[in-house]
Protein backbone atom coordinates (compact mmCIF):
# COMPACT_ATOMS: atom_id res chain seq x y z
CA UNK A 1 0.00 0.00 0.00
CA UNK A 2 1.02 3.76 -0.92
CA UNK A 3 2.41 5.93 1.84
CA UNK A 4 -0.46 7.89 3.24
CA UNK A 5 -0.15 11.46 4.70
CA UNK A 6 -2.65 13.09 6.80
CA UNK A 7 -2.98 17.18 6.13
CA UNK A 8 -5.15 18.36 8.57
CA UNK A 9 -5.92 22.13 8.50
CA UNK A 10 -9.37 23.92 7.99
CA UNK A 11 -7.65 26.45 5.32
CA UNK A 12 -8.72 25.56 2.11
CA UNK A 13 -5.43 27.87 0.27
CA UNK A 14 -3.02 25.93 2.85
CA UNK A 15 -4.49 22.88 1.74
CA UNK A 16 -4.31 23.23 -2.41
CA UNK A 17 -0.71 24.67 -1.67
CA UNK A 18 0.58 21.66 0.49
CA UNK A 19 -1.36 19.01 -2.67
CA UNK A 20 1.02 20.42 -4.70
CA UNK A 21 3.86 19.68 -3.04
CA UNK A 22 4.03 15.81 -2.95
CA UNK A 23 3.50 13.39 -5.88
CA UNK A 24 4.67 10.08 -4.23
CA UNK A 25 2.54 9.32 -0.60
CA UNK A 26 -0.97 9.77 -1.02
CA UNK A 27 -2.37 12.82 0.62
CA UNK A 28 -5.70 12.49 2.75
CA UNK A 29 -7.02 16.01 3.68
CA UNK A 30 -9.07 16.58 7.14
CA UNK A 31 -10.55 20.18 7.67
CA UNK A 32 -12.19 18.76 11.29
CA UNK A 33 -10.38 17.55 14.30
CA UNK A 34 -13.27 14.82 13.73
CA UNK A 35 -12.36 13.75 10.11
CA UNK A 36 -8.44 13.66 10.99
CA UNK A 37 -9.67 11.45 14.09
CA UNK A 38 -11.04 9.04 12.00
CA UNK A 39 -8.59 8.95 9.19
CA UNK A 40 -5.99 8.55 11.95
CA UNK A 41 -8.34 5.21 13.49
CA UNK A 42 -9.46 4.18 9.64
CA UNK A 43 -6.44 5.18 7.91
CA UNK A 44 -3.56 4.53 9.74
CA UNK A 45 -1.11 8.03 7.94
CA UNK A 46 2.61 7.54 8.44
CA UNK A 47 2.48 11.22 9.63
CA UNK A 48 0.36 14.25 10.14
CA UNK A 49 0.58 17.68 8.53
CA UNK A 50 -1.33 19.16 11.45
CA UNK A 51 -2.14 23.04 11.10
CA UNK A 52 -2.47 24.69 14.22
CA UNK A 53 -4.79 27.31 14.31
CA UNK A 54 -6.28 28.68 17.37
CA UNK A 55 -9.53 30.39 16.09
CA UNK A 56 -10.65 26.76 14.85
CA UNK A 57 -10.97 23.24 15.87
CA UNK A 58 -7.25 22.55 15.11
CA UNK A 59 -5.79 23.61 18.84
CA UNK A 60 -3.22 22.55 21.15
CA UNK A 61 -6.18 20.65 22.99
CA UNK A 62 -7.37 19.03 20.21
CA UNK A 63 -3.88 18.34 18.98
CA UNK A 64 -3.05 16.67 22.62
CA UNK A 65 -6.23 14.23 21.75
CA UNK A 66 -4.42 13.37 18.40
CA UNK A 67 -1.45 12.29 20.09
CA UNK A 68 -3.44 10.35 22.60
CA UNK A 69 -5.05 8.56 19.49
CA UNK A 70 -1.21 7.47 17.48
CA UNK A 71 1.17 8.81 20.24
CA UNK A 72 4.22 7.53 18.10
CA UNK A 73 3.08 9.04 15.39
CA UNK A 74 5.26 11.98 13.74
CA UNK A 75 3.16 15.30 13.74
CA UNK A 76 4.82 18.03 12.02
CA UNK A 77 2.92 21.10 13.00
CA UNK A 78 2.34 24.34 10.97
CA UNK A 79 2.00 27.47 13.21
CA UNK A 80 2.24 31.31 12.78
CA UNK A 81 4.81 32.89 14.25
CA UNK A 82 3.25 34.23 17.35
CA UNK A 83 2.46 30.84 18.19
CA UNK A 84 6.21 29.25 17.56
CA UNK A 85 7.69 31.47 20.13
CA UNK A 86 5.12 29.86 22.88
CA UNK A 87 5.68 26.20 21.88
CA UNK A 88 6.85 25.00 24.56
CA UNK A 89 3.45 23.06 24.74
CA UNK A 90 3.78 21.42 21.45
CA UNK A 91 7.16 20.11 22.34
CA UNK A 92 5.75 18.45 25.24
CA UNK A 93 2.84 16.96 23.31
CA UNK A 94 5.94 15.21 21.32
CA UNK A 95 5.62 16.97 17.97
CA UNK A 96 8.25 15.42 15.20
CA UNK A 97 8.59 19.34 14.08
CA UNK A 98 7.50 22.62 14.31
CA UNK A 99 7.51 24.55 11.36
CA UNK A 100 6.57 28.18 10.86
CA UNK A 101 4.48 29.48 7.97
CA UNK A 102 3.93 30.50 5.72
CA UNK A 103 5.79 27.18 4.74
CA UNK A 104 8.67 26.39 2.58
CA UNK A 105 7.56 23.28 0.33
CA UNK A 106 11.29 22.83 0.15
CA UNK A 107 11.56 21.99 4.11
CA UNK A 108 8.33 20.61 4.30
CA UNK A 109 9.11 17.88 1.84
CA UNK A 110 12.94 17.42 4.16
CA UNK A 111 10.84 17.25 7.47
CA UNK A 112 8.20 14.93 5.84
CA UNK A 113 11.01 12.26 4.62
CA UNK A 114 12.82 12.76 8.22
CA UNK A 115 9.08 11.94 9.78
CA UNK A 116 8.94 8.68 7.17
CA UNK A 117 12.40 7.14 8.18
CA UNK A 118 10.90 7.81 11.89
CA UNK A 119 8.07 6.27 11.08
CA UNK A 120 9.98 3.15 10.01
CA UNK A 121 12.52 2.63 12.88
CA UNK A 122 9.59 2.88 15.17
CA UNK A 123 6.99 -0.02 13.65
CA UNK A 124 10.16 -2.43 13.48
Amino acid sequence: MNTQLLIASSDPKLRQELSGCFSGPTLLFADRTEEAELALLEKNPKVLIYDLQPDTAFTEDALEVIRRIRPNLPVIVLAGESRIRQGARLLELGVFYLLPKPVCADTLKTLVNSALEKAKKISL
